[in-house]
């Protein structure tokens, strides 16, 4: 809980029951529709149990995943070792269980438990300092090159993909190409005006104007008047 607390306003005003009633409100989400998931179409009130481990793995940066699998090596070192691990494993862990078992409607990915991620990546970092301290000194440097640029990717994905870092799928699926068509991608529609302006540079040059159309018909409307083409 005190993880994620400085960044959740709300949580700071329950500490205590925080995760389970943040849990709980999730699981009682009511929305019936369907979602690109894995290659088919599922719904959001019978999703497959690994719904959201496969969109954690797969959205987390593979070098925090790395750095979580290497935390287990902290539980060799007895009960002080051991406890600030097993800690933030339950507040990672538990809410994901706990709307696994539910049934909970989660859709649009994993938006509903973006809170799971601090804590994640604290583990991450336990992991990795565990590593470091671990390892031989001449190993040290390798394994430090490995996490910069493990830690560089996502980062060099953020500054390419502005404004859409919505998007960001990691290198186990083959980033954004290689989930396309697999999983939702901009689900909000981010790109729709920058998908617009390009058509309006394509009318302009044909000389003729363009009419669009699409499911975020309200977006389309909206953004016209900015592209008279």
């Amino acid at each position: 809980t005190t993880v994620p607390m400085p960044f959740w306003p709300w949580l700071q005003s329950h500490p205590f029951t925080g995760l389970i009633d943040a849990a709980r409100g999730v699981s009682e989400v009511k929305w019936d529709g369907t979602m690109l998931f894995n290659g088919r179409e599922v719904r959001s009130t019978s999703l497959p149990w690994n719904y959201v481990p496969v969109w954690l793995v797969y959205t987390t940066p593979p070098a925090v995943l790395a750095g979580a699998i290497l935390s287990v090596g902290r539980l060799k070192d007895g009960v002080r070792g051991a406890f600030p691990v097993l800690v933030m494993w339950f507040a990672v862990l538990f809410p994901i269980v706990y709307v696994i078992l539910r049934g909970a409607t989660i859709y649009d990915g994993i938006r509903q438990l973006l809170f799971v991620f601090p804590p994640l990546f604290v583990v991450a970092a336990i992991g990795w300092g565990w590593c470091l301290n671990a390892l031989p000194s001449r190993i040290q440097m390798i394994a430090a090159c490995v996490l910069g640029l493990g830690l560089l990717e996502p980062v060099v994905f953020q500054v390419r993909n502005h404004p859409n870092q919505v998007v960001y799928f990691n290198h186990l699926i083959g980033g954004p190409s290689g989930a396309l068509q697999r999983f939702e991608l901009d689900y909000w529609g981010n790109c729709h005006f920058q998908a617009m302006r390009q058509a309006g540079a394509l009318a302009r040059q044909a000389g003729v104007p363009v009419v669009l159309s699409g499911p975020r018909w309200q977006q389309m409307m909206l953004n016209a008047p900015r592209i008279p083409q």
